[in-house]
Formats: C-alpha cells, structure tokens, sequence
C-alpha cells in the first residue's frame, strides 16, 4: 500500500482509509457488527493504516466498533483513528449537513466544547488519534 506524508506532520498514512459511517448502521440499516470488526481487520490487514469516525455515525455506535476493533489488534498493527467533534452523537436532532449556515441545537450545547479536548470513551484503545472539527467555522 503506497503511503504519503499527512502535511508536515511526520505521520505517514495509506492512500487509502477505512470509511465507517455505514457500520455505524444509522440511515443504512442493521449492521453485523462482527462482520465490521472483520471488514476493519482486513482493510490493515491490506496495509490501510487510518479509519475515519465519528460520534454522530451511527449515534456513536461506529466509534463503538472501530474501538473494539482496534483493540483486538496488536499495539504495533493499529492503525490511526480520525474521528470528529463539533455535530455531536444525537441523530435524532442533527439531520442535516455539517457545512450548513444552520447547523441546529447541537450547537450550542456544551459538551460540544468538551469533544475538542478528549479521547471519545467509545474508542477504548490508546491509538494514535487526529481530531477534526466537523463543522463549518
């Protein structure tokens, strides 16, 4: 799997990720969680080394199963998670694109500020981590 720097970060990551919203299940259906696990095993397994998360992907069910995932692996085979903060976990109350002018409730309620800042529990592993705010400024 080629792989290229991540800006001047010094990271380097696989030209190709792991997307998770689908095994988050919401607005696709039921997912197989097992099947998920399987799917993120393999997608290492052929050398992706990053998976893109975040709390309102499935209600935070996605992160969930990234996390156990992860877990399952060596500490050496981890791959780098990007999961997200500013949309929140609530998707009952966000229903419409992040890059909105009117992005909805969620915005002003507090435990946005606190998504910045923390490791989200669901994750449950000590891999590395980028943080991206997933909203228009």
């Amino acid at each position: 799997m080629q792989q290229r720097e991540l800006g001047t970060s010094g990271l380097h990551i696989s030209t190709i990720g792991l997307g998770s919203w689908a095994i988050g299940g919401w607005m696709w259906g039921t997912q197989d969680d097992a099947a998920s696990q399987a799917a993120i095993h393999a997608a290492v397994d052929h050398g992706v080394n990053w998976i893109d998360t975040a709390p309102i992907y499935g209600g935070g069910h996605s992160e969930t199963i990234v996390g156990r995932a992860i877990k399952a692996l060596p500490a050496s085979r981890r791959p780098l998670v990007f999961t997200k903060f500013g949309v929140g976990d609530d998707t009952s109350v966000n229903r419409r694109a992040a890059g909105r002018a009117d992005h909805g409730p969620w915005r002003r309620s507090p435990g946005r500020r606190q998504g910045r800042c923390r490791r989200p529990a669901r994750l449950s592993t000590s891999t590395g981590l980028i943080n991206e705010c997933h909203e228009a400024a």
